[in-house]
């Protein structure tokens, strides 16, 4: 393993290119240990392993995607049903100036509350 000595520091620092690549056959060596167990075992234990893995990727995925997107749109159709009220007042407000008003050409007019009018 390559490093760089510092002469005002005396500190080592491994260079970028040597650590990854030794990253790379720590992980590597890590995997082959890990396949080999996995040989070991049986075709039973081997499908156990398969459907434990199974549940803790399908836990995760249901936790920590479809979670928050399930309460977003929880949060999302309480405001469009809010609108839906406030486009319902507005509307009934509307027809009711209208036929206050005693238009006779039949249009419709409708005003926000903020206007003041």
């Amino acid at each position: 393993m390559r490093s760089l000595r510092l002469p005002i520091l005396g500190a080592r620092l491994l260079l970028p290119h040597v650590a990854a690549s030794v990253n790379a056959v720590a992980l590597k060596d890590r995997l082959q240990s890990l396949a080999a167990r996995v040989d070991a075992l049986s075709l039973r234990e081997r499908a156990l392993l398969l459907a434990a893995l199974l549940v803790v990727v399908y836990v995760l995925w249901a936790n920590l995607l479809m979670a928050p997107l399930g309460q977003r749109q929880k949060t999302q159709q309480g405001q469009v049903a809010q609108i839906n009220t406030r486009i319902a007042t507005q509307r009934r407000q509307g027809i009711a100036r209208h036929r206050e008003s005693g238009d006779k050409d039949g249009r419709l007019v409708i005003v926000s509350p903020d206007s003041g009018q």
